[in-house]
């Protein structure tokens, strides 16, 4: 590959670092700021954190695990 050919691939990995960047950073803010991560992370949705007015005792599995399907 000639100079010029790496110069040109040199200049589209920098510019893919600067967007990488970009987004990066961006999906930092979204995640710390506090209004919005409820809705970009399900887990924690479905987990019920959020949820402070449940006061249930956890429960606890007495069985054995078993074959998730019948025969």
């Amino acid at each position: 590959m000639s100079r010029n050919g790496w110069k040109t691939v040199e200049t589209w990995l920098i510019r893919l670092l600067v967007i990488h960047f970009m987004l990066l950073l961006a999906g930092q803010y979204l995640m710390a700021n506090a209004k919005i991560k409820p809705y970009l992370n399900k887990a924690v949705r479905v987990e019920g954190v959020f949820d402070r007015s449940v006061k249930a005792p956890a429960v606890s599995v007495e069985r054995l695990p078993q074959i998730w399907y019948h025969k």
